[in-house]
């Protein structure tokens, strides 16, 4: 009886030091988190956000639009909320930084939440806004390629963004605090 409560008592153990140590492990935040700092989400910057695209849609020739980070994280975050199909991502954040643009956010699928950030940049290619991921850092432990591979497919691909967006996109650029949108009625 003795030797099974002490086998009993050395298995919770060594269950208790597992879950620990990969708590500890998935919890180191990515070092990419440093640029990318946190923006407040409101319903006002995502207002904001969506009278911006209203502008464009009524332009009659050229524009310029600017869409800052506040604007961005809200309108994400909004987004995320609204479809249950999405994944479950809390504090969604979008940072604008050195001609880069930052996506993070912890990520509440994996049986411990992760936190991801996501770094890369948006060019205006014929007309249509394209995106390269450059890296994923999700802290301590790298994420599988197959999933590194979605979240790649995930970021770049904009089809249904460059059909909604009402303008030719004829220039982008990432200013730090904002994205600059510049082109021409459709």
């Amino acid at each position: 009886m003795r030797g099974c409560v002490t086998g009993l008592i050395v298995v919770i153990l060594l269950v208790a030091a597992a879950l620990g140590g990969s708590a500890y492990l998935l919890n180191e935040p990515p070092a990419l988190a440093e640029a990318a700092p946190p923006v407040a989400v409101s319903d006002e910057a995502a207002a904001s956000f969506d009278r911006k695209v209203a502008t464009i849609r009524r332009a009659d020739g050229p524009i310029t639009v600017e869409i800052d980070d506040r604007e961005a994280t809200s309108k994400l975050a909004e987004a995320l909320a609204a479809n249950p199909e999405t994944p479950r991502i809390d504090n969604p954040q979008v940072n604008f930084r050195d001609g880069r643009i930052y996506v993070s956010g912890t990520a509440r699928d994996a049986p411990l939440p992760v936190k991801i950030v996501v770094a890369g940049r948006v060019e205006a290619r014929e007309g249509r806004l394209v995106a390269t991921v450059e890296q994923i850092d999700s802290g301590r432990i790298p994420l599988p390629a197959a999933i590194r591979d979605q979240i790649t497919g995930a970021a770049t691909d904009l089809d249904d963004l460059n059909r909604a967006l009402p303008i030719h996109v004829t220039e982008v650029y990432t200013l730090d605090g904002r994205l600059v949108l510049t082109g021409r009625p459709k």
